[in-house]
């Protein structure tokens, strides 16, 4: 027994090693034998250059450079004082700082030695007017003397004032006066750069950069929800789910840019400034809600209602005490974020108590929207308490939130499109006659009795009708009277398609409804429609339809079956005219071939 397991283990032990050999043989042989496609080849080539792309770039970044933008900036917050009682106090920026009994907060610096050139300084005002001066000569002067009536103060932005070399020397004391209406912006100062108008530029793009990129990618994404929603609506049917994604991206997205501060890279007008600051997130809760509404399915919810009815008159009170009382939007805005702290609260709720009902559409959205509630209190948090410090939480929440919904609303709406496609298809087919493929008898009766119309409108009905079909199928069998009519609904289509539909009603009994018909059309299709019955070739016999034609007017269904009687009359009479010339006695043999045995054609 023992000599017997031994012999049996090195036996199974080889059958092993030879089966894992051929199968190794086998993949290589799979994987040699393998042509690749151009396809492969291109995403090949492509893989090989994005690798060696991230290799250059990461092994190569400390290289010598092509200098654009001139030198680098530098960090200029040491130096700066205030005067409080007489004497320095040196600043440690940013710092807010007391103000002056004129209202204007004053910072200072001591230019100690004569510059070689002119150099700019650069800081962020926040809802502030400002005015530099180097000793007695005023460089800048950003004290909104041409604004409306009802704007004091148009936001957050980044001033570069450049201090010319003849000012810039020994002994000169550069000043740097603020003032602000709003109560937490008096006396604060950002961090101050010194450089190059080139260099500080430099300095703003890469200060807010990965902002700036996160904010353009969700005002992209908007666009294309946007595009989807309008290219597909009629897809779509009643969802405007996407739509309403797509508003309220745009409002994010242009609303982030404005913060980036790179917008003013393109336009400089402080009131457009003013209007995507606070006007755009003033209506971002509004369109929040309705995308809600949207996405759940449920549009009477009176919770949403009383919340949407009172985001508007904040924003009508807002703006009547801005326009009016010349209470800045800055002053009242925290109103807006009482608001949004309740609404967070009413939209969890309402995501929770819909998720017990069982509603499917609220399913996995619950954690984007309180990604995005995380990231708004801790962008409120930076809004009071760091005045000039960027916080790049909300922008990834919010990118987060879109991309993530973005993707999981489309792929609704793919399936929501892809049921309507479905419905289309299987009304379209409930309608069409699968043997000869033309439209059949319930499409013609439904469009005729659904037909009101207040003006009367001209129509053309033809009848018809084919001869001799009982003989086809008592000769040639079934299979084969269906391959005539197949011919005769084909000639029908090719002679009466172009000038409205055709519908198949009975066995051998074929309608075409025209709208509009005109006189010529109708006799030239008629004569179209005898040529091809004449000259077919895809029977082996001759066969012969009579027909009938009836021009009418309707308003109403009864006049759509009286013009189908008197063309069904008119083809009678062509029928009996057919008989009498002897033209539907019998059918006459087209090719040489020989008759199909009956038998053998309904095999």
């Amino acid at each position: 027994m023992l000599i017997i397991y031994i012999l049996t283990s090195k036996f199974h032990g080889r059958y092993k090693r030879s089966d894992k050999k051929m199968k190794l043989q086998k993949v290589q042989k799979q994987i040699f034998s393998h042509r690749v496609t151009h396809q492969e080849a291109i995403s090949i080539l492509f893989a090989v250059l994005a690798v060696f792309w991230f290799f250059v770039f990461f092994k190569y970044h400390d290289i010598q450079r092509v200098q654009l933008y001139g030198l680098k900036f530098v960090e200029s917050n040491s130096g700066w004082y205030y005067k409080e009682n007489g004497a320095k106090k040196y600043a440690k920026l940013p710092e807010t700082i007391p103000v002056d009994a004129d209202g204007f907060a004053r910072l200072y610096y001591d230019v100690s030695f004569v510059q070689d050139t002119e150099f700019s300084i650069g800081f962020f005002t926040n809802n502030q007017i400002d005015i530099v001066s180097a000793g007695d000569e005023i460089i800048e002067s950003y004290t909104g003397a041409d604004f409306p009536e009802w704007l004091e103060v148009t936001g957050k932005y980044y001033h570069i004032v450049t201090v010319p070399q003849q000012l810039a020397t020994g002994g000169k004391t550069i000043c740097i006066a603020t003032k602000s209406s709003v109560a937490g912006s008096s006396g604060s100062f950002s961090e101050i750069q010194k450089g190059t108008r080139s260099a500080l530029l430099v300095y703003l793009v890469r200060h807010n950069f990965l902002r700036f990129i996160l904010a353009t990618l969700i005002f992209v994404l908007s666009l294309v929800l946007l595009g989807i929603a309008f290219i597909f609506h009629k897809q779509l049917g009643g969802d405007h789910t996407l739509r309403a994604l797509g508003y309220l991206t745009i409002l994010v997205g242009c609303w982030l840019l404005e913060e980036t501060f790179v917008t003013q890279l393109f336009y400089s007008n402080p009131l457009v400034h003013w209007l995507f600051d606070y006007l755009f997130f003033i209506t971002m809760p509004i369109t929040f809600f309705y995308f809600v509404e949207e996405l759940s399915g449920v549009h009477k919810d009176k919770g949403m209602g009383i919340l949407t009815y009172v985001d508007i008159a904040i924003i009508s009170l807002q703006m009547i005490l801005q326009v009016f009382f010349r209470m800045t939007l800055p002053r009242t805005m925290i109103i807006t974020h009482v608001f949004l702290l309740a609404s967070f609260a009413y939209v969890v709720y309402f995501f929770i108590r819909e998720i017990k009902q069982g509603n499917i559409r609220m399913k996995g959205y619950l954690h984007a929207v309180l990604i995005l509630i995380v990231g708004s209190v801790v962008e409120l948090f930076n809004y009071y308490f760091c005045k000039f410090e960027t916080n790049d939480v909300l922008t990834l929440s919010f990118l987060f939130f879109f991309v993530y919904l973005g993707v999981q609303v489309y792929q609704k709406s793919l399936a929501r499109m892809q049921e309507l496609t479905d419905a289309a298809t299987y009304r379209k087919l409930a309608f069409i006659d699968f043997s000869t493929g033309v439209y059949n008898r319930t499409a013609y009766y439904t469009y005729v009795e659904k037909y009101i119309s207040r003006v009367p409108r001209k129509f053309c009905i033809v009848i018809f009708d084919m001869n001799n079909l009982k003989k086809i199928n008592d000769h040639y069998g079934h299979l084969y009277g269906d391959k005539v009519i197949k011919t005769f609904s084909d000639c029908a289509q090719k002679s009466f398609g172009s000038l409205g539909k055709v519908y198949r009603i009975g066995g051998d009994e074929f309608l075409s409804l025209i709208r509009e018909p005109a006189n010529e059309q109708i006799q030239e299709a008629c004569v179209r429609f005898e040529m091809c019955i004449a000259e077919q070739q895809e029977v082996q016999y001759k066969f012969t339809v009579a027909y009938g034609t009836c021009i009418f007017s309707a308003v109403s269904v009864d006049d759509f079956f009286i013009g189908q009687k008197t063309a069904n009359a008119n083809m009678y009479k062509m029928k009996a005219l057919m008989k009498k010339e002897h033209r539907i006695e019998g059918f006459q043999k087209v090719t040489d071939i020989d008759s199909v045995p009956k038998d053998k054609e309904n095999d």
